[in-house]
């Protein structure tokens, strides 16, 4: 009985290294230059999608862009599974196959003629597993050499549905793919960094986000770790958007004229971080518009809160609190919402340059002023500023200067803007 074991345990070993060396390898070089080969992918345990298929097949056009979607839910070739597309026709050249890629948002590998694709495909083509008569005919090779065979289906999305399940069947498993849009008044902003913060663990990742303000972070399995925090990050350029309206615009909620109707104005204004709104932050607005700081001392220039999060009112928005990352666990059901909006601090009326390829011609208009310095009966000096006879229609203005030393007072021939002038050394 033991011989007869033995036996049969070697005949399953020698059948499966045979079973190997059948699997017809093979190398390409897609239209962008890359080399791609069939048994590196296999001993680095990955699935291959083969699409046959060309450039004018109209089923392989149709299906163009669920494809690609298909191929980013698989991970985008950087886990367990790379899609290769491998055209049959002798006109599609490099050149051609980039064109396709560019018209259909493809990202995944296209191999044509000018990749090896006529000359070093035939044993799959027309081989032992039998021959392509149909275009687009998806094959699909699992690590341990099992080969799914001219897959087919005129129905677009029962063909998808049938590349999905074979890979599941072989032994594939998605990656946790956490998707999300960072924005400031809807328009995307780019090249911001989000972390995927593992508070247990400490291991940080970061990607940046896209021309769209869309980034993807992507796990390999569903983590079984539920602190991860999702978190976008930007701290440049903290005098971006910041100006006298914003000032005029805080001054105006702190005496209860106009109060702030929105969380994002509460939250560009709380300049020191404090969350409180008051005559402090207001100083450090004038000192940034000033020039006389270039960042915010206790904040960063920009904080971003998560876009489907349900905020308490105005009123309580600081008393209550609100979270400016996402945890793993929030969107287990829904990884594809992890979105945030763009506050940019200081700028409560929403004027910055949401990106820095953006640019705004802003167009001041200019006014002449004067001043001169007097002495009072005790030798100290007084600042006199002289002001155009319009502005005393103005709501707000900014204007530096600078001085051999700090004056005893400042005082204007309009005397309703004297409260408003500070001085700082």
């Amino acid at each position: 009985m033991k011989q007869v074991l033995k036996l049969i345990a070697l005949i399953c070993l020698v059948s499966s290294a045979l079973r190997s060396q059948e699997v017809p390898d093979f190398v390409l070089h897609d239209s962008e230059g890359n080399t791609h080969q069939l048994s590196a992918y296999l001993q680095n345990n990955q699935y291959v999608v083969l699409e046959f298929f060309h450039s004018l097949a109209t089923q392989a056009n149709s299906m163009a862009y669920d494809l690609e979607q298909l191929y980013e839910v698989w991970g985008n070739g950087e886990f367990k599974v790379q899609f290769l597309a491998v055209s049959l026709r002798d006109f599609d050249d490099n050149a051609t196959l980039n064109k396709f890629k560019v018209k259909y948002r493809a990202s995944f590998p296209h191999c044509g003629v000018d990749g090896g694709a006529l000359t070093n495909m035939t044993p799959w083509t027309d081989g032992i597993y039998g021959q392509i008569r149909l275009l687009p005919s998806f094959v699909i090779i699992s690590p341990d050499s099992t080969v799914v065979f001219d897959i087919r289906d005129n129905n677009t999305l029962a063909l998808l549905d049938s590349i999905d399940h074979t890979l599941y069947r072989l032994g594939a498993r998605k990656p946790f793919i956490v998707k999300g849009q960072v924005t400031m008044d809807d328009s995307p902003m780019q090249e911001v960094q989000v972390e995927a913060d593992d508070e247990m663990t400490h291991n940080n990742r970061v990607v940046l986000t896209n021309l769209e303000g869309k980034y993807i972070h992507v796990f390999d399995s569903t983590p079984s770790d539920r602190s991860i925090l999702f978190r976008p990050i930007k701290n440049d350029r903290h005098d971006n958007g910041v100006s006298t309206w914003d000032i005029v615009f805080t001054i105006k909620h702190i005496l209860g004229q106009e109060p702030f109707t929105t969380i994002e104005e509460l939250i560009a204004a709380d300049i020191n971080h404090d969350e409180r709104i008051s005559a402090i932050d207001v100083v450090e607005m004038r000192k940034m518009v000033l020039g006389i700081d270039t960042v915010f001392k206790n904040n960063t220039s920009w904080r971003f809160i998560p876009k489907n999060y349900q905020y308490p009112t105005v009123d309580s928005l600081f008393l209550l609190g609100f979270p400016e990352a996402i945890t793993i666990g929030e969107i287990l059901d829904q990884p594809d919402n992890a979105s945030f909006i763009g506050i940019k601090v200081g700028d409560v009326n929403g004027s910055a340059e949401v990106n820095l390829l953006e640019s705004r011609n802003e167009h001041p208009s200019a006014a002449p002023l004067y001043y001169a310095f007097r002495e009072n009966d005790g030798g100290q000096r007084i600042l006199r500023i002289t002001l155009p006879a319009e502005s005393s229609q103005w709501v707000g203005m900014q204007l530096g200067l600078q001085l051999p030393g700090q004056p005893l007072k400042i005082t204007t021939n309009l005397s309703h803007w004297e409260d408003g002038l500070s001085f700082y050394d």
